[in-house]
C-alpha cells in the first residue's frame, strides 16, 4: 500500500508516521524536509513542495501517482512572516492536491479540517456593552477560512463529516 501524506512534518502527519516500520510506503510532502537520520521522519520518502505554490499542479500528480490514498494534512495555521499566506496554502493548495489525486487517479482521500472551520453557534455570542453586536472573530479563527474554502472546494460546502459532498468513486 502506497499512502502520501501532505503535511507530513506537521503535529498530526508526524503521528502518522510512527506507523509500524513494515507498514505501507509512505511518502511525506512538506515545504522543509525534515532532519535526516531522525524517527519517525526516516520512514517516509520526502518530496519537499509548497502546495500552494503553482508549481506544485505539475508536481503533484506525479507523485500521487500509484497511490492507495492521500492523506491531506498541510494547512497554514499561524504563519510565520516568511511563510506563505494562510490563503495560499490553504485554498490554493488544496485546490492544487485535489486536482492532482482527481489526475493521478487515486480513489482514497483524507482532508483534516479544524475546529475554526465553523461558526461558533448562537449561544455563545454574547453582547458587547449596549451595542447587541455580535462579538468580532477572534484572531486565530482565521485558520478557518482555509478548511471552509477547501470544503467548497471539494464540494462539501464546509459541511462537517462530508455532509453534502459526492464521493470521488
Amino acid at each position: 500500500m502506497k499512502i502520501v501524506v501532505t503535511g507530513a512534518s506537521g503535529n498530526v502527519g508526524t503521528a502518522l508516521l510512527r506507523s509500524p516500520r513494515n507498514g505501507p510506503e509512505l511518502i511525506g510532502i512538506a515545504r522543509r524536509r525534515p532532519p535526516r537520520g531522525r524517527e519517525p521522519y526516516d520512514r517516509a520518502r520526502w518530496i519537499e513542495c509548497d502546495i500552494g505554490d503553482p508549481a506544485a499542479a505539475s508536481l503533484l500528480p506525479r507523485v500521487f501517482a500509484g497511490a492507495d490514498v492521500v492523506v491531506h494534512l498541510a494547512w497554514a495555521v499561524h504563519p510565520q512572516r516568511t511563510d506563505p499566506p494562510l490563503t495560499r496554502t490553504n485554498v490554493a493548495g488544496t485546490a492544487n492536491v485535489l486536482r492532482a489525486v482527481t489526475e493521478a487517479g487515486v480513489r482514497q482521500v483524507v482532508c483534516a479540517s479544524s475546529v475554526a472551520a465553523y461558526t461558533p453557534a448562537a449561544r455563545w455570542r454574547r453582547p458587547t456593552h449596549q451595542s447587541q453586536r455580535p462579538p468580532t472573530r477572534a484572531p486565530a479563527a482565521a485558520a478557518g477560512a482555509g478548511p471552509r474554502a477547501a470544503g467548497s472546494a471539494r464540494g462539501t460546502g464546509g459541511a462537517p463529516d462530508g455532509e453534502g459532498g459526492e464521493p470521488l468513486e
